[in-house]
């Protein structure tokens, strides 16, 4: 069976977005300035996480692109363990998150600029970076619901 445009789309997505994630990943210090709040053990667990699921979102978007039904219950898998780890992570991290932005934000700035300019510089920075962070757990959730379809498994299982 021949796969659906809506397969292709998101088979590459997922290739894209985790080789991005891995690479970003690579930036250890990324972890130890948004989680400062944790404690090293966890702000470990999530480097290695961060890692373990971009190389399976990788293998997986690739077995999607050879329809294997694998690949779709690991893409599926992944995408509901990014939602539960990266959420919690998100929110209990909003704190230090808030703080970094608005002091690369004010370093930023020219030296003099007004307090309200500096302010709302840091303010749209943290709004990006929220909606950012949204933008990957509504994708995530999208992806799930996707493959998840009955019309979408039917093409896995038919797959030679």
């Amino acid at each position: 069976m021949k796969r659906s445009k809506g397969v292709l789309l998101f088979a590459w997505l997922m290739i894209v977005v985790n080789i991005f994630t891995l690479l970003s990943a690579l930036d250890i210090n990324y972890f130890f300035v948004y989680y400062a709040s944790f404690p090293a053990a966890v702000i470990a667990f999530l480097i290695s996480y961060s890692f373990f699921s971009s190389a399976v979102g990788i293998i997986a978007g690739i077995g999607l692109l050879k329809l294997k039904e694998a690949a779709r219950r690991m893409g599926v898998f992944i995408n509901a363990a990014d939602i539960l780890v990266g959420l919690p992570a998100f929110i209990l991290s909003f704190n230090s998150v808030h703080q970094y932005v608005r002091a690369m934000t004010a370093s930023q700035m020219p030296q003099g600029a007004p307090a309200l300019d500096v302010e709302m510089a840091a303010t749209a920075a943290f709004d990006f970076v929220v909606a950012m962070n949204l933008a990957v757990f509504v994708l995530s959730g999208i992806f799930i619901f996707f493959f998840t379809r009955r019309k979408v498994k039917e093409q896995f299982t038919a797959a030679p």
